[in-house]
């Protein structure tokens, strides 16, 4: 051995000795070293430092391999907490750029076992599949409760899991938490982990089967008016074969369009749909049963404690859901019951955050109100559109509806008088155009979510793991059936293929999650291991605070595959599902005759950038479809083709709709076949580099990319799903962008916000950024006691609640490791303190129905941060005091990026509303070892009025107390003497003009959003009863008049009308529609002459006004102007200088 070797095999040895507690004074678990002494201030980082030391003093890095006999083993027992990576011996990491690629983190390049990218087909999203709500199961019925592990180490799943996720709901779901039923796993809990379980308080039960917090406060927020229509059960398990569980609760039942058989009624045959197939080997046509769940059929299975799925299956799974059908998911947790049991990272602790829904609090998923091994949480997902209560009440305007099938029948839900305590509720039945109103503001519609785990310190972990889901809302503009033509659906990308009148077709809606994964770091057997093959497990390093990156793409959850498409249009829903991993993706098409933009890596092989279009964003649609097609200037740098076929930054967990138009590569066309080939190949590419999980890097040309010049320092740079074009026979009738750019038709119009809003709004400063103080003491858990507290759910009123109810062994928390340091943290309100985590610190309340302007600034330091606010979507005003970029101008968003990105900044400002439903929401950096590491804090809507804060769940295996919470003095809008940050609401409003925000400049100088008019329903039909008699009523809004052949109409000033007709034939039926009364011509004033000049004024700004004729434009230099039609125009500027006098011209 040389002495390079030699150095390397004693730094390795000197670090297992650090690590396995070798100095005094230093705590060392989890491969994270912390000083433990009364002299320093919160939890040391010097046994990292050293650590990383040696490797650069050795030019070597932590992933760099070393030879077997420099490897010191270490025996560590049954957990792979303390294990040595045994991955060192793995190879060397590639690029010339050595030890600054740190990707994978910290980790050595994670094996492919041979498999070749684009070599196996993508797996297309699984349906959970909603079930009607029925009554209660009677005494007997259902009798299968959650099967029970065979040991502490093992997770359950099989048809014990299957038949029983899919028997009738059981227990009933209730308002407040169930308090007659014991948790299904006890006996296991107390024999394998725990002991006796003792009541949290005399008479309780000693352990609950609902893991949610008791009581009022985390009862279901109008519950009886949103009551669930539909549930979902499933549960959280380890990586298992699918048996094919839901297969029949698919929508499509593999019968219908691209997933249903070919016309000759077979499966298996060359004419079946292209996703007919589930996997594209033979045996699984029309079903998922015997599907495993590994990265590529080349690499081992992934073992129960390496992976925890919905289900503990693939497909990954897609949650299917309308506006105005509420639905009860119901989650089950049936993970090991020891922490220890998760190959070195995960915890069996859980919770679950729809993201964005429009939820209630106690069903958002709160970092710390999670539940244990054996329980459920049913999480109530109301599904109405917001401004519920005070838009559209009445449920008259079309374009707030929910698509349905003529004949069935939806219990729609309006509110009364004074909501949220008064409401009316109505069983209507689907009428012939296949949709029913509900209230709400339509401008509100969303359209992707995912839901994931939000574990407190966790997250990360969890949702890497596997604890993540899509979610598609189904509205009438957003049907999911293209073939709907009628003035309200948008007609998306989707098909119809399942009946006229369908909703949630998919046969070209495509979901797309994408992550970065590393394995193969860690081949030991553990108690609980059930695979005898550990090579290529799933791997993370728990102690990276500054970000953690794989280093294989994964695409639903297969790396690297290939998606067949049909020569069409087809909607893609892009999850950034990473870690810490910024993306930023293009669209190629490979072409065979060597004429392309960019040249391949072989002759001949050249590419050309494909042009698409954005339509949502964040899981909004948007008011205007943006061309990525370079026909626009989008961000307002000069130039159009730098955003050609290329995204803007995606940050992780925001999502962007797009439409790609497939028929231009059809394969069987003319001219087609010489120049993109028999089966044209479309790639999407990652250009966005990671040197480290702090920032992105750089972006990297396509150029270089394409060429095979890249020098492999991220291997996640590159090409990542190959899109195989066939051939359609088919009608494509779905929308085209094209015709909703800026300037042209709206999708869904912004929110209007008004400039009285903006002048009286609370403002709040968010910074995020490191050096937070140490994490507050554990909460001392003593005997229980009681004190009062609001609910969310009844305003107005205290409850008695248990507090600090003493359990078995305290907490879980205090039998797990050591948690990670806590640097990372969030400045508030102009405070110089950055705070971490604290569940029990209110940091923001404004109150029902505020609309405030938040400021979430970047700390400093390099690093990027992408901030999620949950519950409401804001619309951002300023990115660094400019106008946003046109897909964030025509947009509603729920993740703000601030970095050193060029297509971002270091402060976004957004104004956001708050309506709806009270209690606890989270904000945080969705990096989520950022969040994991403190760069998280709790924000609460509270009711008018509200005296204290509400409670914070602890909850632990013997059940759930409360503490006591505390607020920021800045925090509550009902309490604070100073509600936010009152100097950065002055510097805004001196900074920036209304008008200025609410139309900001961009492609067009149109403004976003639209006033709250309504679409009335303009046709009414109805049917001449057995007497030959027919009477129809309606509103057709006023001014307009009703008139339908062959009946009498009258209608009244405010447009309510009565059509009436006799002696006709029974079963006819008769359409009454509404026509408006032809306006006037209006005469066009001739302008008198004015005067057009003005002077800057002392802030050095301008703005002039006046009439330069009709058909003319002003002009003026450093102005920006507006003319109308008429000749009427208003120019503006500033930074001029106070006294210069600005002449206006008309051209």
């Amino acid at each position: 051995m040389n002495s390079i070797s030699t150095l390397k095999g004693i730094a390795v040895r000197i670090m297992l000795r650090l690590k396995m507690h070798q100095w005094p004074g230093l705590q060392c678990k989890l491969y994270r070293c912390e000083m433990q002494s009364a002299t320093l201030s919160g939890r040391s980082r010097i046994g990292h430092g050293i650590f990383l030391a040696f490797w650069v003093l050795l030019a070597i890095h932590p992933g760099q391999a070393l030879g077997e006999d420099e490897i010191v083993i270490q025996s560590v027992g049954n957990s792979p907490v303390d294990a040595t990576n045994s991955v060192l011996s793995a190879g060397e990491r590639g690029g010339f750029r050595g030890a600054l690629c740190d990707v994978p983190t910290d980790a050595a390049p994670s094996p492919l076992f041979d498999a070749q990218s684009f070599s196996q087909q993508m797996l297309r999203f699984e349906e959970f599949g909603s079930r009607k709500i029925e009554e209660p199961c009677p005494t007997g019925d259902c009798p299968l409760t959650l099967p029970s592990p065979v040991n502490a180490y093992s997770t359950v799943g099989g048809a014990a899991l299957d038949n029983f996720l899919n028997q009738r709901i059981h227990p009933f779901p209730s308002e407040q938490r169930n308090n007659n039923v014991l948790n299904p796993w006890q006996t296991a809990i107390e024999s394998m982990h725990t002991g006796s379980l003792l009541p949290l308080t005399p008479g309780a039960l000693t352990s609950y089967g609902d893991g949610r917090p008791p009581g009022p406060q985390y009862g279901h927020q109008r519950w009886q008016e949103f009551f669930p229509q539909v549930y979902v059960e499933t549960a959280i398990a380890g990586a298992r074969y699918s048996l094919g569980a839901r297969d029949q609760y698919q929508k499509h039942q593999y019968s219908y369009g691209e997933f249903g058989k070919g016309p000759d009624g077979e499966s298996g045959t060359s004419d079946d749909g292209l996703y007919h197939n589930t996997v594209g080997q033979p045996g699984f046509e029309g079903t998922t049963a015997g599907i495993p769940i590994r990265f590529h059929p080349n690499m081992p299975l992934q073992d129960p404690q390496s992976l925890w799925t919905f289900d503990g299956t693939l497909p990954p799974k897609l949650l299917m859901a309308r506006y105005g059908e509420p639905i009860l998911f119901r989650n089950y947790n049936a993970l090991p019951i020891k922490f220890e049991a998760n190959r070195g990272f995960g915890n069996h602790f859980i919770t679950t955050h729809e993201h964005n829904g429009h939820t209630p609090a106690e069903s958002d998923g709160y970092a710390n109100a999670f539940f244990l091994p054996g329980q459920f949480y049913d999480y109530h997902w109301p599904v109405i559109l917001a401004g519920q209560d005070s838009i559209n009440t009445d449920a008259t305007d079309k374009r707030a509806s929910s698509p349905c099938i003529p004949g069935e029948t939806m219990v729609i839900s309006k509110p009364g008088a004074t909501p949220p305590t008064s409401f009316t509720k109505t069983t209507v039945t689907c009428p012939a155009e296949g949709r029913i109103n509900i209230p709400g503001d339509w401008r509100e519609t969303m359209s992707t979510h995912w839901f994931h785990d939000h574990m407190l310190d966790y997250t990360a972990q969890n949702v890497y793991k596997g604890n993540a889901a899509m979610m598609n809302y189904y509205s009438a503009l957003d049907r999911g059936n293209e073939c709907v033509d009628d003035g309200v659906n948008l007609r998306f990308p989707s098909g119809c293929a399942m009946g006229p009148h369908s909703w949630g077709n998919r046969d070209y809606d495509v979901n797309l999650e994408i992550a970065g994964k590393a394995w193969g770091q860690d081949t030991a057997a553990y108690t609980g291991t059930a695979v005898s093959d550990t090579r290529g497990q799933l791997w993370f390093a728990t102690f990276e605070d500054d970000g953690f990156l794989g280093d294989r793409m994964t695409v639903n959850w297969l790396y690297d595959p290939y998606l067949n498409v049909r020569a069409r249009s087809y909607r893609f829903r892009v999850l950034n599902a990473h870690v810490s991993r910024f993306l930023r993706l293009a669209l190629v098409v490979e072409r065979t005759d060597g004429n392309g933009e960019f040249a391949g890596e072989t002759e001949n092989v050249s590419y050309d950038r494909v042009g698409f279009h954005m339509i949502a964003n964040d899981g909004n649609i948007m008011e205007h479809a943006i061309p990525f097609d370079g026909s626009l200037d989008l961000d307002a740098d000069g130039k159009t083709l730098d955003h050609f076929g290329i995204l803007p930054t995606q940050s992780i967990a925001e999502r962007y709709d797009i439409i790609v138009d497939f028929s231009q590569f059809t394969p069987d066309v003319a001219g087609n076949i010489s120049q993109f080939g028999a089966e044209p190949r479309l790639y999407l590419v990652n250009l966005l580099e990671h040197e480290n999980g702090k920032k992105p890097e750089a972006v990297v040309s396509l150029a270089e990319i394409l060429a095979g010049d890249y020098d492999d320092c991220d291997t996640i740079v590159g090409k990542l799903l190959e899109f195989r074009v066939k051939p359609y026979s088919g009608t494509d009738l779905s929308m085209n962008p094209a015709d909703y750019v800026p300037g042209k038709k709206k999708m869904i119009p912004l929110p209007e916000i008004s400039e009285q809003e903006l002048a009286s709004a609370h403002h709040r400063t968010f910074v995020f950024g490191r050096g937070a103080a140490t994490d507050l003491e554990p909460v001392t858990i003593t005997q229980a006691s009681f004190t009062d507290s609001p609910a969310p759910s009844q305003a107005g009123t205290n409850f008695p609640f248990e507090v600090n109810g003493e359990g078995v062994n305290h907490t879980e928390f205090k039998q797990l490791p050591e948690h990670a340091d806590k640097p990372w943290g969030i400045a508030t309100d102009g405070s110089d303190i950055t705070l971490p985590m604290d569940a029990r610190r209110l940091t923001a309340a404004p109150k029902l129905g505020d609309f405030e302007i938040w400021h979430l600034q970047n700390g400093g330091g390099g690093w990027s941060h992408n901030v999620h606010i949950h519950f409401e979507e804001g619309r951002i005003l300023t990115r660094d005091g400019k106008a946003p970029p046109e897909w964030d101008k025509w947009a509603r968003k729920d993740v703000y990026r601030i970095g050193p990105m060029d297509d971002s900044g270091d402060e976004v400002t957004l104004a956001i509303r708050f309506r709806e439903f009270a209690g606890t929401f989270m904000e945080h950096c969705h990096n989520t070892q950022h969040e994991d590491h403190a760069m998280l804090m709790r924000w609460d809507i509270e009711n008018p009025g509200q005296l204290k804060a509400f409670l914070t769940p602890e909850p632990q295996w013997n059940g759930v107390t409360y503490t006591e919470s505390y607020e920021l003095p800045t925090a509550s809008a009902v309490r604070a003497t100073q509600v936010g940050d009152v100097e950065a609401a002055e510097n805004f409003l001196q900074d920036h003009e209304a008008s200025e925000l609410l139309c900001p400049p961009g492609a067009t100088t149109a403004c976003p959003g639209a006033p709250d008019g309504v679409i009335l329903e303009l046709t009414f039909t109805g049917t001449v009863d057995e007497s030959g008699r027919i009477r129809i009523m309606g509103e057709i809004g006023a001014g307009n008049q009703a008139s339908s052949p062959g009946l009498q109409c009258r209608t009244d000033s405010d447009g309510e009308f009565r059509c009436r007709g006799r002696g006709l034939t029974p079963g006819d039926t008769y359409t009454v529609t509404a026509s408006a009364p032809e306006p006037e011509p209006e005469s066009e004033p001739e302008p008198e002459p004015v005067a057009n000049t003005g002077t800057v004024d002392e802030r050095g700004r301008i703005d002039i006004k006046g009439n330069v004729g009709a058909g003319n434009q002003a002009s003026a230099t450093d102005l920006r102007c507006i003319t109308e039609a008429n000749g009427d125009f208003r120019c503006r500027g500033r930074g001029l200088t106070p006294g210069d006098v600005i002449p206006v011209t008309g051209i």
